[in-house]
């Protein structure tokens, strides 16, 4: 179950590094076309994908109801 945590974690700073990037990709002037046909609105929409994948797998642990609880001493 904590690989499934660890997996959520990775997805978003995966997500904000690349809404990071497409932000200031969109505001600066290098708005065009970066490589492989890649334009800020991509990074945007991966980071999207990245986010509803971490929201999906942190609702399948909760609707399973095996997410460990973490203590706190």
């Amino acid at each position: 179950m904590k690989n499934i945590r660890k997996a959520v974690d990775i997805l978003i700073i995966v997500a904000v590094i690349s809404f990071i990037i497409g932000v200031v990709l969109k505001a600066t002037a290098l708005g065009g076309i970066l490589w492989c046909n890649l334009v800020p609105n991509s990074f945007l929409r991966f980071s999207n994908f990245c986010l509803l994948i971490a929201i999906a797998l942190g609702v399948r642990q909760i609707w399973i109801g095996k997410v460990p609880e973490e203590k706190t001493e």
